[in-house]
């Protein structure tokens, strides 16, 4: 916007060159996103690269090849934390986490049942992909575990992702 105190105040020249540089504002901002764009699809890409590349080395062991995940989805995903359970006889054994889940009591490595009633646990139990936010109150009805959890840690957004072998069509 431009503003003058004379009379009269723009003449076409002067629209002309506002309008010119109104639209090199716009070329820059669209430059701008797309590299923020391109940006985020190579840290995705290189993400995924790193866990192949774990994978490839550790072809025996899952531990490594879940803490890598851990590790590469935190960032990404602008997580503050990232946990992979793996579960056996309906035990869920945390295997990987990264973040503030690494010191994380609700998450004992020493394995815990996971029932419909957390958002891990019905990825678990469904075999599919839970996605829950807002605030506490909005977990109460449908994760009540997932509840007490956002309201003693400030969490507000869940996403459990179940592994599932072998995979679903």
């Amino acid at each position: 916007m431009c503003d003058a105190r004379i009379s009269p105040p723009f003449t076409p020249e002067h629209i002309s060159l506002v309008e010119a540089f109104a639209n090199q504002a716009i070329i820059a901002v669209q430059n701008t996103n797309l590299f923020n764009k391109q940006k985020e699809a190579l840290d995705r890409q290189t993400a995924m690269a790193e866990v192949l590349r774990i994978v490839s080395e550790s072809p025996t062991t899952l531990e490594a090849v879940f803490q890598g995940i851990a590790d590469r989805v935190v960032a990404p995903c602008d997580s503050d934390d990232a946990v992979a359970f793996l579960q056996r006889d309906g035990i869920a054994y945390r295997v990987g986490s990264a973040g503030a889940a690494l010191s994380e009591p609700r998450f004992p490595e020493t394995g815990a049942t996971l029932g419909p009633d957390s958002v891990p646990g019905r990825a678990l139990t469904s075999g599919e992909t839970v996605h829950a936010f807002g605030a506490p109150e909005a977990f109460d009805a449908d994760f009540p575990r997932t509840a007490e959890v956002a309201r003693g840690s400030g969490i507000g957004g869940f996403l459990a992702v179940p592994l599932t072998y072998p995979p679903k069509n």
